[in-house]
């Protein structure tokens, strides 16, 4: 029973490895502010079918030419753990094989999936969500900050306060009803009618949501030594 139901559950990230390669590359890349977990789970779900498809093709296309390179998979089916037993090592590679297929098809519809946004968006950089691409996106490569530079904000509300201080945390979704922005030490904030001010140093942190903002200016600045 315990057997079975670990080869159940191998086969089943077996064959979902391919869409979670993608998901993962997806994310990685740019988060999308719209994506729901049902639309997760169809993503890697379809991915994965279509990345499968691609690998057991090609191996059947291999077996074709070379039948002793590939697993018979008709014969594995009329002769079950007689087969499993007599070809393992077959078995083991041609899995191995099949799942480095699938992750390389995968692989490449990311990157045709990526040259197909740009095409469409031939005059931005980056276009996907602004806060993200500020922070994790084209706009903070290293290329344009250094190895141990931090993110600073200035953070202008509307009512005309401002605030000063490193990020701490931003919700890379604007468009949450919560959306909020964190900072932490050093802070300096100046609210309207009052001097500048120093946040105390029993206070870590401080939160402010993002639909209180009219201006959010961002800096990397090198850590000090």
């Amino acid at each position: 029973m315990v057997p079975d139901t670990l080869g159940s559950v191998a086969a089943f990230f077996f064959f979902i490895a391919p869409g979670l390669l993608y998901e993962l590359l997806s994310q990685r890349k740019r988060p999308s502010p719209d994506t729901t977990t049902f639309r997760e789970i169809s993503t890697v779900a379809l991915i994965s079918v279509v990345c499968t498809t691609v690998a057991v093709a090609l191996l059947g296309a291999v077996r074709y030419v070379w039948p002793d390179l590939v697993v018979d998979a008709g014969s594995w089916i009329a002769s079950g753990n007689d087969y499993v037993q007599a070809r393992y090592e077959l078995i083991a590679r041609t899995l191995i094989v099949e799942l480095l297929l699938a992750g390389a098809a995968a692989f490449g519809l990311f990157l045709l999936v990526g040259a197909s946004r740009k095409r469409r968006h031939p005059g931005a950089h980056d276009p996907h969500p602004v806060l993200w691409s500020v922070t994790r996106g084209f706009a903070s490569t290293p290329r344009s900050r250094g190895k141990d530079s931090k993110l600073h904000a200035l953070a202008r509300t509307h009512k005309g306060d401002v605030y000063v201080g490193r990020v701490a945390g931003i919700d890379l979704d604007a468009d949450r009803s919560l959306g909020m922005l964190a900072l932490q030490p050093p802070i300096k904030f100046h609210r309207v009618g009052e001097d500048e001010k120093v946040m105390p140093d029993e206070w870590d942190r401080v939160a402010l949501p993002l639909s209180d903002l009219q201006e959010l200016w961002l800096q990397w600045r090198q850590s000090s030594k």
